[in-house]
C-alpha cells in the first residue's frame, strides 16, 4: 500500500485480480464487509463503519488467511477467482465461510506434475461485526484427518482439501 494512502497494510502488496465478494451483515441494504483474495492467496476481509465521520476512519481491514503452502518449493498456488461466501452454523456457532481455489485460469487444463492445486475453506468468526484484530486463520489439511474420528480434530478456523496432480 501507499505512505499516503487513507487505508495502509504492510501485506498489501500483491494483485488482486478477483472481483471484491460484498457482504451486509445486518440487512440493511449497505455493504458492511468485503472479502478478497490476492494472486498469492491471502484472504483479506475490510470492515466499513458507516457511522465514522471521516473515510480515513470509515475502513478498517487486513489477511484473515494465508492460502500458501509454507514448505512449498515449487512455484506457488495461483489465486485468480473471487471467494464464495456462505453463512454457516457450526456447534451452534454462526460463521462465515469463505470458500475459494486455487488454478491456472489461463492454462485451465494443463496438467502440472510438479503442484496441486487445493479448494480451501475458511470460516470467519464473528461475521456481524468488525474485529479487534484481523489474524491468520490456521486451517487444517482434510487428507489427515481420519475419517472414523469425530470433527473436533478439524480446525474450527477452516481446512484445505489438496487435488491430485491430474484433478482441476
Amino acid at each position: 500500500s501507499n505512505k499516503n494512502a487513507d487505508f495502509n497494510n504492510s501485506d498489501l502488496i500483491y494483485p488482486m485480480p478477483s472481483s471484491v465478494k460484498v457482504f451486509d451483515a445486518n440487512l440493511d441494504g449497505y455493504t458492511d464487509q468485503f472479502y478478497i483474495v490476492d494472486m498469492v492467496g491471502q484472504v483479506w476481509r475490510f470492515d466499513i463503519n458507516h457511522n465514522s465521520a471521516s473515510f480515513a476512519n470509515a475502513l478498517t481491514g487486513g489477511v484473515i488467511a494465508d492460502l500458501r503452502d509454507p514448505t512449498a518449493t515449487q512455484e506457488p498456488l495461483r489465486f485468480t477467482n473471487s471467494p464464495d461466501l456462505s453463512l454457516v452454523n457450526i456447534n451452534q456457532s454462526i460463521k462465515l465461510a469463505i470458500g475459494v481455489g486455487s488454478g491456472r485460469i489461463n492454462e485451465p487444463l494443463k496438467i502440472d506434475q510438479v503442484k496441486n492445486d487445493r479448494f480451501h475453506m475458511v470460516f470467519a468468526s464473528d461475521p456481524f461485526n468488525a474485529p479487534m484484530n484481523y489474524t491468520k486463520a490456521e486451517l487444517s489439511d482434510l487428507t489427515a484427518i481420519d475419517p472414523t474420528t469425530t470433527t473436533s480434530s478439524l480446525s474450527q478456523q477452516g481446512w484445505y482439501l489438496p487435488f491430485s496432480s491430474s484433478e482441476k
